[in-house]
């Protein structure tokens, strides 16, 4: 097929225009590479300035607080206030800033919850100051946490800081890199346009020229056709020939067709014996379908009455933990109860004796008083745990063991002070979970002045806490080198109510049923090892 100079004139312009639209959109992708860049460095002096702002906000809030805490000014809470709500919101924007960095997004997530603390502290501060004036504010600032707070603000801003400075001073060189080869990149692309048009015109003229000889060698071309022409003549007698072949090959065709009839027939015959085979495989699929359908019901039916037995067992379990509950509850009832009840009842009789002297009379009205005490003690007690064993309608909340291990040992510094006492921690594998923290705050705190109470006086108390995240659940373990308990013949009242094993301490004996009531209703479970003047060992199962 023969081709025309103009046809061929613009494919060339179709290729190099091809060839310049393909570096136009290598320009436009290193511009935008170059404007990402550029974007990069901006997000970067966003992190540098929000969170300079955030350590300026804290610095603002100590010093208006304070303000507040020397004047009790009502007109500093305002500023205060609008402070407070403004750092939550630069952490907020730091946060959105940071979502594609783990590393600052955690660091971020630190510095929202020393704020928090901050706020808190703050808030204590002038809540107190209000209330009870200066001297419990200056008692309660006295262990300095709101320096502690701030500092720690500080640390983490300057953290973000430091490690966005660095980000940013890379991101600087590589725009700056970019631009010099975006520069680079458009002069070469300026430069092999320049050399594509110029190429193109160089081409169009050299087939111009072409052109011209084509048209003398289709001269020529004329008289080689007519000497095909002649050539062509020759061919027709040749096919005549040829037509009378072909009769022959036309009969032969129709011997043929004859002969495919009688296969077509035999196919017939095939096709409707494999319509009769398709029949019967159809009924056999609808057969399989049904007894799938059965066998899928019967599974459906099996593992209903696999829950319905794992329903009934956990009632059965529930009923038997209430009947235990319920024969406790009456024990204290007939036992704790019945003996200051007969004491009131003795001492009242008595009274009605006529012949009492005054001062056997005080003796009598004390022993009621104790009495009343003692029923109003239980009584207490007793709504106590009952309010623990209702629904648990405290909002849950992420809770830092580390932090709540620092909150107690901060509250019981009257106990550990004065004794040798080491409480050690170590959150290694989780540090926090989600639940109601009053309620672990308890737990926390019931055990680890048990193993202060019931420390050997002859040795270092050493109490250890640690946690471990196995499959589906967070464990906890609080170990101490204490007195210990004999488990052989006290094992089953370790977690009763009113049980004690050193009569020689002080204490009621619901400490221990406290936090494992509370354990169980946050939905875990608690268990104990201990040896006699080795130490006690409690671990704590929460579900994930």
């Amino acid at each position: 097929m023969k081709i025309s100079v103009r046809y061929k004139l613009f494919a060339i312009s179709f290729i190099i225009l091809g060839i310049n639209v393909v570096l136009g959109l290598a320009v436009y992708k290193s511009d935008r590479k170059l404007l990402d860049s550029e974007q990069w460095v901006q997000h970067s002096e966003q992190v540098i300035i929000q969170s300079s702002n955030i350590r300026s906000l804290a610095r603002e809030m100590q010093i208006t607080s304070r303000d507040f805490l020397i004047t009790d000014d009502s007109a500093f809470l305002e500023p205060l206030n609008h402070t407070q709500k403004a750092a939550f919101n630069y952490i907020g924007l730091l946060r959105q800033l940071t979502r594609d960095n783990p590393a600052q997004l955690k660091l971020t997530d630190s510095l929202d919850l020393y704020m928090h603390k901050l706020v808190n502290y703050s808030s204590k501060t002038i809540e107190l100051r209000s209330k009870q004036g200066l001297s419990s504010v200056i008692a309660y600032t006295a262990d300095k946490s709101r320096r502690r707070y701030t500092n720690r603000i500080n640390q983490i801003a300057n953290a973000i800081q430091g490690h966005e400075d660095i980000l940013f001073k890379q991101r600087k060189q590589m725009n700056a890199r970019n631009e010099m080869a975006f520069g680079r990149f458009s002069l070469i692309i300026f430069i092999l346009m320049a050399g594509f048009t110029i190429l193109l015109v160089i081409v169009a003229g050299k087939y111009l020229y072409q052109a011209k000889e084509k048209r003398k060698r289709a001269a020529e071309l004329l008289i080689a056709n007519d000497e095909l022409l002649f050539q062509n003549k020759e061919k027709g007698d040749r096919a005549a020939e040829l037509l009378i072949a072909n009769k022959e090959l036309l009969f032969q065709n129709e011997e043929k067709e004859k002969r495919a009839e009688e296969l077509l027939v035999a196919n017939k015959e095939l096709l409707f014996q494999n319509e009769e085979k398709e029949k019967r495989a159809k009924e056999l699929t609808i057969a399989n379908k049904e007894l799938l359908f059965q066998n899928n019901e019967k599974g459906k039916r099996a593992e209903e009455l696999k829950l319905s037995e794992i329903e009934r067992i956990e009632m059965v379990d529930e009923l038997l933990q209430r009947n235990k509950e319920l024969e406790q509850f009456a024990y204290i009832v007939s036992h704790n109860l019945r003996a200051p009840v007969a004491n009131i009842l003795g001492a009242s009789n008595a009274l009605n004796d006529m012949g009492l002297s005054t001062e056997e009379k005080i003796i009598l009205n004390k022993g009621i008083h104790t009495s009343v005490i003692k029923i109003d003690e239980i009584i207490h007690d007793l709504n106590h745990i009952l309010q623990v064993k209702g629904k648990v309608n405290e909002t849950k909340e992420l809770v830092n063991f580390s932090g709540l291990v620092d909150d107690i040992k901060a509250s019981i510094t009257h106990l550990t002070d004065k004794d040798d006492i080491e409480i050690k921690y170590d959150f290694p594998d989780v540090n926090e979970y989600f639940t109601v923290k009053p309620y672990l705050y308890s737990i926390f705190l019931n055990l680890i002045s048990n193993s202060v109470k019931y420390r050997r006086p002859d040795s270092h108390c050493v109490i250890e806490i640690m946690s471990h995240l196995l499959k589906n659940k967070i464990e906890l373990i609080f170990s101490d080198n204490g007195t210990g308990i004999d488990l052989k013949k006290k094992g089953e009242q370790v977690f009763g109510l009113y049980k004690r094993f050193h009569e020689n301490i002080e204490g009621k004996g619901i400490g221990l049923f406290m936090v494992k009531t509370q354990v169980e209703t946050l939905g875990g479970k608690i268990s104990i090892k201990s040896q006699e003047n080795v130490g006690t060992e409690f671990k704590i199962e929460f579900g994930i």
